[in-house]
């Protein structure tokens, strides 16, 4: 039945990619998932995913781009600790006179406004840098659940490789 499924599928120029098992017990190995294509330059590769007793499949198209989230320009300031450490000499050399005036305090917020930002300015000065949009995070992926998930890789490929009753 494969030999006549395998060559049904040649006969449209399509190829079964899957070389090795795909589903492990203790007692057996077989390969029932597969990946079928007709592209000519795909890699296979079978990966231990320890969710169930199938192992997943992972094709890799060679040639092609896979496309990237846009770049975009992104202006921020240079906060190293070297430059905070030149706004905080910078600040306290400053004399705020203009504090004790006797003007309104919207102009003297203002006054106080502008002298801050020309210090900022000067030793925080701001930078254009081009950064990749950032996907969604997946916040529900915790710590716990990668080490999660080694532990029952690690557990699974013991399961699969003894046929030790303790182990089931």
């Amino acid at each position: 039945a494969t030999k006549h499924f395998v060559g049904m599928l040649q006969s449209f120029g399509l190829e079964l990619l899957v070389k090795s098992p795909t589903r492990v017990t203790p007692t057996t190995q077989t390969a029932i998932d597969n990946v079928i294509s007709n592209i000519p330059d795909v890699e296979v590769s079978v990966i231990n995913t320890a969710i169930s007793d199938h192992y997943g499949q992972e094709a890799i198209i060679k040639g092609q781009q896979i496309e990237r989230e846009p770049k975009i320009n992104k202006t921020i300031r240079d906060l190293r600790p070297s430059n905070i450490a030149l706004l905080n000499a910078s600040l306290f050399k400053e004399q705020w006179h203009f504090l004790n005036s006797t003007q309104p305090v919207e102009q003297q917020f203002q006054l106080f406004n502008d002298c801050l930002n020309y210090h900022l300015n000067l030793c925080c000065p701001t930078k254009t840098i081009t950064v990749c949009q950032k996907k969604a995070k997946r916040t529900w992926i915790t710590k716990g659940i990668l080490v999660s998930k080694e532990r029952l890789k690690f557990l699974s490929e013991i399961y699969k490789s003894n046929s030790n009753e303790n182990f089931k």
